[in-house]
């Protein structure tokens, strides 16, 4: 599967890159540190279920554990 696109155009979902001029979007959020639109409620899936995957592989980076909030 393909990451979403890192300068994905404002205009254009940035899941699947389909054009989200003149209120064609779904919807708009704020995501590390910019604006990404979406198209469409499946595009929107991808995206939450690609910052879980993001989040867990970052969560689990083969770090040890020392009881608390840090790794080693």
């Amino acid at each position: 599967m393909n990451e979403p696109a890192a300068s994905a155009e404002p205009d254009t979902c940035a899941v699947c890159g389909k054009v989200t001029a003149n209120g064609r979007g779904y919807m708009q959020l704020q995501a590390e540190g910019r604006m990404i639109e979406l198209c469409c409620p499946m595009c929107l899936k991808v995206f939450q279920d690609r910052q879980a995957q993001r989040q867990a592989e970052e969560d689990s980076d083969g770090g040890k554990y020392l009881g608390w909030d840090e790794k080693w």
